[in-house]
């Protein structure tokens, strides 16, 4: 049986909150994705804009799920290593790198 609110939290970015947060949701019965890897390269590309930091690094972590089909992300992926936020900026090295 499902629960009934079987969904990620927005902010469930970075190895290890992907991690607890897969586990809680599977102990539960929950199957969901992540939201970012349920959306296209340009939507997470457009995320990656967003003026909330926990978006912007889901976005690069999306982008990084996505693999060699992310590629059209990489000038915005590069630009996000300047971003003010730490936890953005490590995502979008881990997104570069695959």
């Amino acid at each position: 049986m499902k629960p009934a609110a079987c969904v990620w939290p927005r902010a469930a970015v970075g190895p290890c909150a992907f991690i607890i947060t897969a586990a809680l949701l599977a102990a539960t019965g929950c199957t969901a994705k992540p939201a970012s890897q349920e959306m296209s390269v340009a939507e997470l590309q457009a995320m990656l804009r967003d003026a909330d930091p926990a978006l912007r690094a889901q976005a690069a972590y999306g982008l990084g799920q996505h693999g060699a089909a992310a590629k059209p992300a990489v000038p915005d992926l590069t630009r996000a290593l300047q971003d003010e936020q730490l936890r953005v900026r490590i995502e979008a090295v881990n997104a570069l790198g695959r």
